[in-house]
């Protein structure tokens, strides 16, 4: 995707990464507090 337009994606690609970061981030959290609640 990038190489692609670079100039135009890379800001994008960029914030998309970070949000996936973010999202994954919460699930994993999510999941470590359901799993210390079923323990």
């Amino acid at each position: 995707m990038v190489i692609f337009n670079r100039g135009f994606l890379c800001p994008f690609v960029k914030s998309l990464i970070k949000l996936m970061i973010k999202y994954n981030l919460k699930n994993v959290n999510i999941l470590k507090v359901q799993n210390i609640g079923l323990y």
